[in-house]
């Protein structure tokens, strides 16, 4: 199976999405930082650190677990 083929469910996240699509326009053409955070919305900063987590890790930094729901915020004292 492809890279591109592997990651088509339609039960994905956003977020997940938007990364598999940040490492697959890098990969097609050559572009800087700047121009992909102009396209897809996010800061040159967040692109730097996901080309570089996935240099390290590979396709495992599609797999990220999410922050957690609510904590304690407006809990009662039941």
């Amino acid at each position: 199976r492809t890279f591109s083929s592997r990651y088509r469910s339609p039960r994905q996240g956003f977020w997940r999405v938007q990364r598999i699509l940040v490492i697959l326009s890098l990969s097609k053409k050559a572009q800087t930082s700047k121009e992909l955070s102009l396209q897809f919305n996010l800061s040159e900063i967040a692109i730097r650190k996901l080309v570089s987590s996935y240099n390290k890790v590979g396709e495992a930094v599609f797999e990220v677990k999410g922050q957690g729901g609510r904590n304690n915020a407006s809990m009662s004292f039941e």
